[in-house]
């Protein structure tokens, strides 16, 4: 699988900290493409997929934050989203036994490249030039 290339046009949300998790995020998922073809443990793998998974979480709370904190009618569709990406996350963490780490590395980056492309993107004329 490839890495994501951090791309501002693509992923910028146009608000700093926001921006930064995401970053960080895809560098999360890039350690994990790296892992995978490493030949480290499956036990390894589950707990770096944990690691995105948490982090994943800690950085929707931060933008539900955000989100109550300029009254955005955008926040419960957010929320909404927020708990289906954990749920499929937390389906394809289960699934990682190590036969398909490939499988959950791509639904993965599937569900945050598409959360933040559909999603993120609908609250980013509030934050431009933030």
């Amino acid at each position: 699988m490839e890495k994501i290339i951090w791309n501002e046009k693509v992923f910028s949300v146009g608000h700093p900290l926001m921006d930064e998790q995401h970053r960080i995020l895809v560098g999360l998922i890039n350690q994990f493409i790296d892992l995978s073809s490493s030949g480290v443990t499956p036990k390894e793998i589950q707990r770096h997929f944990i690691k995105m998974v948490q982090y994943a979480m800690y950085h929707f709370g931060a933008e539900e934050m955000l989100l109550s904190s300029v009254s955005s009618s955008m926040l419960e569709d957010h929320k909404k989203s927020h708990d289906q990406f954990a749920e499929r996350a937390i389906d394809a963490l289960m699934s990682c036994d190590g036969q398909n780490i490939d499988q959950a590395i791509k639904t993965f980056t599937d569900l945050w490249t598409n959360h933040v492309q559909v999603m993120d993107m609908e609250y980013r004329p509030l934050f431009i030039g933030y």
